[in-house]
């Protein structure tokens, strides 16, 4: 049977710890690293990206989504190495911080270089801070999905990401909460869970996200069916 696909725009919120990049940057700029991409899933197998992982530039200012990517478009006519980037918000310590998030760069050393690039575009980017903590993101992103079932979708990029349909928004206190609940009420607990939204022509959808290297379709569903228990809990209360 032929796979059924789509191509949409949206965004994802998540957790993940970051950490200033001291090297390979223009100096006095503020430039972060994730160290844990999915805090919620451990084990073997883990993936093994090499690095560097994902990279935010953090920016002086907040640029619309529209002049992000179209000066992403203008960098890639001549920065000869490839890389993604999405825009990106960043919650540290009670502040807010905007930036553009950098993956598939396959080196440290092209950092600076395209920093520069950037730069020439007329992006202007913030001092520099030290920081390595716990941040909550906002990702701005194009997805390529697999329909799995109504609702249910398969991330056709990465390997292991999964997403399902909620029936309501979920603000990060109570998805936290929910997501902690239902890890203690499933026997593999061993994933990741991020929320989310896509953009379609009748609606914003709500999702949430999982990541898991290995998931079997019946595990999602109890998933799915476990989340939404716990969320009808907190609607009912």
């Amino acid at each position: 049977m032929e796979k059924k696909t789509l191509e949409l725009s949206g965004f994802i919120y998540k957790e993940e710890i970051l950490e200033t990049l001291e090297d390979n940057v223009i100096p006095g700029t503020f430039v972060m690293e994730n160290i844990d991409m999915f805090p919620g899933y451990h084990g073997i197998n883990f993936p093994k990206i090499p690095k560097p992982n994902y990279i935010f530039f953090i920016t002086r200012q907040n640029y619309e989504n529209e002049k992000i990517r179209r000066v992403t478009r203008n960098v890639k006519k001549y920065f000869k190495h490839y890389f993604r980037a999405e825009p990106a918000i960043l919650r540290i310590y009670n502040n807010i911080y905007y930036s553009i998030r950098l993956k598939d760069l396959g080196n440290y050393d092209l950092i600076k270089n395209l920093q520069e690039c950037y730069m020439e575009e007329g992006i202007s980017f913030s001092n520099k801070k030290k920081f390595k903590v716990n941040s909550l993101l906002k990702i701005q992103k194009s997805f390529s999905l697999e329909i799995l079932e109504k609702g249910i979708y398969k991330g056709l990029g990465r390997k292991g990401i999964y997403y399902f349909e909620i029936p309501t928004f979920v603000n990060w206190k109570l998805f936290s909460e929910i997501a902690k609940n239902l890890k203690n009420n499933v026997s593999n607990n061993n994933f990741d869970l991020a929320s989310g939204g896509f953009f379609r022509v009748e609606c914003l959808k709500e999702v949430v996200r999982v990541y898991s290297e290995k998931m079997e379709l019946e595990e999602l569903l109890t998933i799915r069916e476990r989340f939404l228990i716990e969320l009808k809990k907190i609607i009912d209360n």
